[in-house]
């Protein structure tokens, strides 16, 4: 029987051996100046604050708030839920001068940009995973199929009657959500998308081009954009598809995207003229009109793999394997963007002799890195993963894992 030991080599033989470390211990204690970062899930914005909500189930450490476009960061959790998993947290939007998220514990708003949180009366089953204000209608979207509140997220209510060819008690599992002009789009799981031109009220397919009814019935159209008169869709597994001049017929436009990651984009991303799209093979970017041809992004530092683009003024927010990055260069050139955000799971701490600190973060929350300090604690730098070499003074250390 096979049994999986791990060998903790990095601290409890090789330093051991080599440097005769131990653990730091103090009689008193003072926050040291990081290590930052932690495993973001979306972002908002409402006025001059940005928002950055984190998962990780009983881990997340809620919402993070800046009001430096993301030089710093400080958290603003008061009001949410005390529960688990109630600082995990799925979405944001703003509406009516109030600031919305959804949680895996329901919906919340604030009248104060976050100082604050107040709960709203969503009776959906599962939490929404996107939302989309129409004037002053606010409506939020999910596996629970469409929400809509009158009130600025204070009150919803379900309004999935009259979704063709889905018939009660069954509901849309809706993954995307987008205003083109008049027209609304949702983009589902397995039904394909519908439109509407009645504000929700009744919903139509417009799938011409997506697929055989058994081909829509394994695919997902995850992330819509809306450039002009055009909208676009990103699905899993078969790429980037465009609808023109809200026509009936879509057209799959992958020249320029490799078989494989490329095609199952993490985030589509419209700004100006060009449209983004994030997965784990990098960033594409393509022309929004015209002939659609892929490109990579030669991003620097390289080794980012981004997961979300969320445009903010001129700049663009990503959110990374290794935290919060900032472009101000439409995505070539990135710099980390998650001072003072406390969302790190530090498992361990030691000391290398003198100034020299080395922390470890839980693999899975924060994406389990190492990080090293040369001046105890007041700066960081991250390191490999834990499972990758790491050098350090002339000797490759590393975490084993064996199987016998």
């Amino acid at each position: 029987m096979k049994r999986i030991l791990q060998f903790l080599t990095l601290f409890s033989v090789v330093w051991t051996l080599l440097f005769s470390l131990k653990v730091a211990n103090g009689q008193t204690w003072e926050e040291t100046n990081g290590p930052f970062g932690g495993p973001v899930n979306c972002f908002g914005e409402n006025n001059s604050y940005l928002f950055a909500g984190t998962s990780g189930g009983v881990f997340a450490k809620g919402i993070f708030r800046s009001a430096d476009h993301g030089a710093t960061w400080s958290n603003a959790n008061t009001g949410l839920s005390s529960a688990s998993n109630g600082k995990d947290i799925v979405a944001f939007t703003s509406s009516g001068g109030k600031m919305i998220v959804s949680t895996a514990q329901g919906i919340y708003y604030s009248v104060n940009n976050g100082d604050t949180w107040s709960v709203s009366s969503y009776g959906g089953q599962y939490y929404p995973t996107n939302f989309l204000t129409v004037d002053t209608i606010l409506y939020c979207v999910g596996s629970s199929g469409l929400y809509v509140s009158l009130d600025y997220g204070m009150t919803w209510t379900p309004q999935n009657d009259s979704f063709e060819g889905i018939v009660a008690p069954a509901l849309p599992e809706i993954r995307s959500i987008v205003l083109n002009d008049t027209i609304m789009y949702v983009g589902t799981y397995h039904k394909g998308i519908f439109r509407s031109f009645d504000k929700g009220l009744t919903w139509t397919t417009v799938n011409g081009g997506l697929g055989t009814a058994l081909q829509l019935n394994s695919r997902s159209f995850n992330h819509l954009g809306i450039s002009g008169t055009d909208i676009f869709v990103g699905t899993s597994g078969q790429g980037v598809f465009r609808l023109i001049n809200n026509g009936t017929t879509w057209t799959q436009e992958v020249v320029g995207l490799p078989t494989g990651f490329a095609r199952s984009p993490s985030s589509m991303l419209v700004k100006n003229d060009s449209v983004y799209i994030s997965s784990n093979a990098g960033i594409y970017a393509t022309v929004s009109s015209g002939t659609i041809s892929w490109n990579l992004i030669n991003t620097n530092p390289s080794g980012l793999v981004f997961t979300k683009l969320f445009a903010s003024g001129s700049d663009i927010f990503a959110i990374t394997t290794k935290g919060v990055y900032k472009s101000g260069d439409n995505t070539a050139n990135w710099v980390p963007s998650h001072d003072e955000m406390r969302g790190l799971i530090t498992t361990k701490i030691y000391s290398a002799g003198g100034t020299d600190l080395f922390a470890t973060t839980l693999w899975g929350v924060g994406d389990g890195y190492f990080y090293r300090s040369s001046d105890f604690g007041n700066t960081w730098v991250m390191g490999n993963k834990i499972g990758s070499p790491y050098l350090f003074n002339n000797f490759l250390l590393c975490y084993l894992i064996s199987q016998n």
